[in-house]
């Protein structure tokens, strides 16, 4: 028997329209990437542990699970750039009050994607949504700009260090990690896990050794458990850093009168976003 017609139309409106709320984490970046990071690694517990339950056949069942592994993957690097949108939205929230400077001319929208943003609840939200933060040196000029000093040409606040005197040998180390894991990303995502031989020249640039292309991604629950601590521990750190960083530059805003605003009541605002202490013009506020 024919199988019955599909508006395939409704369907995708069906799906669009099957969404929930955003979780209360979502209000922090730093709280918001804890919760997605830790739901992609629960449900690979999840299933370890219920599927070790019952009887099941093992290689179907390794298949299974490498192929989820890589979605996990993919979902905990993609919970790592939204954080770091997320960021940079606070950051321009909080500074397009002054962008004399040109400190905005890291971001730009075509006149097309402005329509379609233009609802957007803030000037952050519709500066930094429609870009991808999945290149460690281009999320490097963008915050460098933001977070400079007035009239600073340039800035010298690296989310990744890259070379020599930007950094610590620990601090160029993770950020060559984290250029790899964001082609590991591109990989899972664009070419559904095959490593091709432009990945591989990339992958072998970043980490110093041997990679093959022409192969297959299976990463497994070890491979997932280990990337994952290394985004949270850098994510904790950049949440941290940055915290400073833009409470210092307000500071000295508010004390340069480029900005009129309440220390106490604005060192409230950021903990709220970084949930972690902040200090401007010596007010603190505490999470």
């Amino acid at each position: 028997m024919a199988m019955p017609p599909i508006d395939f139309n409704q369907a995708i409106l069906d799906t669009a329209s099957n969404s929930g709320d955003l979780p209360l984490e979502s209000s922090s970046p730093w709280e918001h990437y804890r919760r997605s990071a830790n739901d992609a690694w629960n449900l690979v517990l999840y299933m370890d542990r219920n599927v070790a339950r019952v009887n099941h056949y093992s290689k179907p069942f390794d298949r299974h699970m490498s192929r989820l592994h890589g979605m996990a993957l993919a979902n905990l690097v993609g919970a790592f750039e939204r954080f770091l949108k997320e960021l940079a939205v606070v950051c321009v929230n909080e500074l397009s009050g002054f962008s004399l400077d040109g400190r905005l001319d890291e971001f730009s929208l075509k006149g097309s994607v402005a329509a379609a943003h233009f609802k957007a609840e803030t000037v952050g939200n519709a500066l930094c949504e429609a870009d991808t933060w999945l290149s460690c040196p281009r999320v490097n000029d963008k915050f460098r700009g933001l977070l400079a000093d007035p009239f600073e040409a340039g800035g010298k606040f690296y989310v990744f260090p890259m070379k020599k005197g930007h950094g610590s040998e620990e601090e160029l180390m993770r950020s060559r990690q984290i250029s790899a894991i964001f082609q590991l990303r591109h990989t899972l995502v664009h070419n559904l896990g095959v490593i091709t031989e432009s990945d591989a020249i990339k992958l072998r640039q970043y980490l110093k050794y041997s990679i093959d292309g022409k192969k297959l991604l299976t990463p497994s629950s070890k491979n997932v458990r280990q990337i994952k601590r290394l985004l949270d521990e850098t994510a904790s750190d950049i949440n941290k850093r940055m915290s400073l960083k833009l409470a210092s530059l307000m500071t000295t805003l508010h004390q340069d009168n480029y900005l009129s605003f309440d220390p106490s009541l604005k060192a409230q605002d950021l903990v709220a976003a970084f949930k972690c202490l902040v200090t401007v013009c010596g007010q603190t506020a505490t999470p």
